[in-house]
């Protein structure tokens, strides 16, 4: 049975790997391979080996799958563990043709990985080995499952690793070099790190021109346009896996991409740069990686930044908290306005005790007057700890919140805090839900929260923050579906939202008799999408890109980043902005250094400090303003 990733190895530990017997047979084996690779040999395993070009074949699987076969071949990737886990633990090693026996075709598949599960013999890089074994695919590549392995020389030359450049004339130049060493020689940026914490894996990309990073493609071009199905083909062709050369899961001690332990004093960022990677070219579980032979050379390039500063009278902000719940995840279905829905957010009072530590110290490092909460349990307590905790921080009660109570029917919702020592709410909050409009769709998007404020000096100004549809879950169900034009699923549904949200704004909800309004909070939309379209038409500026330019960024997801998160002004409080600032404390950092303890082993659960560093997977976007 094959144990790896994705089958029984997902759901515990390997069945046999350290038991008492195993470790016998691993002597008795150690003791009599030597010997036994001495004695005549006969059948199937004295027959020629079969090449391993032969093997691979040309197509996507192999053609003698299912069959069995003999191979010989220099080992290029020891992924043994036998008891190190800095050898890795793919439960096999590579082979490669030897280069003086190579045939003269060009672009003939050399490399191949054997899958030894019982560990037969113990194989160090530089081995020419015999393996007798069945041909097998397992999630896309080609392998022998070995039924014996024989030693026949050490320390013999490796073939020189293959030249890897991005961008890729295709991805069949990928398959073409499956299980082979190769050698990436241009400097990547590591662009993602969403399954670094569970399985060890990195996006490195080759960014396109003018980028620093790869973009979400509707970050810069038209949903559907020639642009962005251009830049959507490249961004395909430009970046691969950087894997850990193991399938365990959560692994501890976590490897670091530059090679040895990842601590909080030997961390990266998304941003940070590798050069020379060397390693084994493999596909498996939907993608091409590579994992590491060699040392590679690690360049921190984009350093945990300082608080924003930004210049203006009133700084206003938004944060979306990541699910701030006071109701932990361990009571169930009991969250939301009516209850049945499942509960956010931290697991148990531990995890809750380190989640709000951080979120409590980010919220104060961004040294707000009025702060866009998005995310919070749709309760009174969530945001009412909330602002206890920055009183305490403060060591005086300066900051209050807009009291609403439960907004709609979601388990989460928006709120808005400020600090009364600086201005005074004028008159009361507003509301925008589908009773306003039936086309704002509040099962969906959630309802909006708008606020007025005037300063000492009498200016005034209205603060409405939301958080729209996610793209994650579908919306099927109401006619709305993911058009494949790159908005992915409810692109109608956050675009109606955006344009009912215009007329509720033009109506004067909080009745300031006053034009200036920020819209603040999650569109869960990237800049070039339609939401954001629409909001610009009716006459509001995205912040971000009039100020920080098209390249901002608030969130990285798939190894892409955009904005999601936002600051829009009206026309008449465009003026008046004097800065923005994106504090990227968030979304560049592993998820391995939040507040989380759910599969952490305790070597991970370590991994934690009570900054404001990954306190949430959104950055925070700050305004400085100056009222007239």
């Amino acid at each position: 049975m094959d144990t790896r990733r994705g089958f029984a190895w997902r759901s515990g530990k390997p069945l046999a790997a350290h038991t008492g017997l195993q470790s016998w047979r691993k002597r008795l084996a150690a003791c009599l391979l030597p010997v036994l690779a001495c004695l005549p040999v006969a059948g199937a395993w004295a027959a020629p080996a079969t090449r391993i070009a032969s093997v691979q074949g040309s197509a996507a699987e192999s053609t003698l799958q299912g069959q069995q076969v003999v191979v010989e071949g220099v080992v290029t990737g020891d992924f043994q563990s036998n008891g190190q886990p800095d050898r890795g633990d793919l439960r096999g090693f590579f082979i490669e043709t030897a280069a003086a026996e190579r045939l003269p075709q060009a672009g003939l598949n050399e490399g191949l990985f054997i899958f030894d599960n019982r560990g037969t013999v113990d194989v160090r890089v530089g081995d020419r080995v015999r393996v007798q074994g069945t041909v097998a695919e397992y999630s896309g590549m080609t392998q022998v499952s070995a039924a014996r392995v024989s030693m026949l020389a050490r320390d013999q030359v490796l073939p020189a690793p293959r030249r890897l450049q991005f961008p890729l004339q295709s991805t069949a130049d990928l398959e073409a070099l499956e299980g082979m060493r190769v050698h990436l020689p241009q400097p990547l940026v590591i662009a993602g790190h969403a399954n670094y914490d569970r399985y060890g894996e990195i996006w490195l990309a080759l960014p396109g021109q003018g980028e620093t990073r790869p973009h979400v493609p509707t970050q810069l071009a038209a949903p559907g346009s020639e642009e962005q199905a251009s830049r959507r083909d490249r961004l395909k062709l430009s970046r691969i896996l950087l894997d850990d050369g193991s399938h365990r899961q959560n692994p501890d001690p976590p490897r670091h991409p530059e090679g040895g332990e990842f601590t909080l004093e030997h961390r990266f960022r998304v941003g940070d740069t590798l050069t020379g990677v060397t390693g084994v070219l493999v596909e498996a579980f939907g993608h091409y990686r590579i994992h590491p032979t060699a040392t590679i050379e690690y360049t921190p390039r984009n350093p945990r930044p300082s608080p924003p500063r930004v210049a203006g009278e009133l700084r206003v902000a938004t944060f979306n908290v990541l699910n701030y719940f006071t109701t932990l995840r361990e009571a169930g279905r009991v969250c939301g306005s009516r209850g049945g829905r499942d509960c956010r957010g931290a697991a148990d009072h531990p995890e809750w005790e380190r989640q709000r530590a951080k979120l409590l110290t980010a919220l104060h490092g961004v040294d707000a007057d009025i702060l866009g909460l998005v995310e919070l349990e749709n309760n009174r307590a969530a945001l009412a700890d909330l602002v206890a905790g920055l009183n305490a921080r403060e060591g005086r009660e300066v900051w209050t919140a807009v009291a609403t109570g439960v907004m709609g029917s979601d388990a989460i919702r928006v709120g808005l805090i400020y600090r009364r020592d600086r201005l005074s709410p004028l008159g009361g909050h507003a509301i925008l839900d589908n009773g306003f409009d039936p086309d704002f769709r509040d099962r969906y998007n959630r309802p909006v929260l708008a606020q007025s404020f005037e300063t000492p000096a009498g200016a005034r100004f209205t603060a409405a923050v939301l958080h729209l549809k996610s793209k994650g879950s579908d919306c099927d169900a109401i006619g709305d579906p993911d058009r494949g034009d790159g908005q992915a699923n409810c692109n109608g549904t956050r675009s109606a939202a955006a344009g009912v949200l215009l007329r509720w704004l033009a109506s004067d909800p909080t009745g300031s008799g006053d034009p200036d309004v920020l819209v603040l909070g999650d569109l869960n939309a990237y800049a070039r999408e339609d939401p954001l379209q629409i909001l610009a038409e009716g006459g509001y500026h995205n912040l971000l890109a009039t100020h920080l330019g098209d390249l901002a960024y608030t969130y990285v997801h798939d190894g892409q980043a955009g904005t999601l998160d936002y600051a829009l002004a009206s026309e008449s409080l465009a003026p008046q902005v004097r800065g923005v600032a994106v504090w990227h404390i968030n979304a560049d950092e592993p998820d391995l250094v939040d507040y989380r303890l759910r599969y952490k082993r305790r070597a991970q659960a370590a991994l934690y400090a009570e900054d404001a560093f990954r306190s949430s997977d959104h950055d925070p976007v700050v305004v400085g303003l100056d009222l007239q």
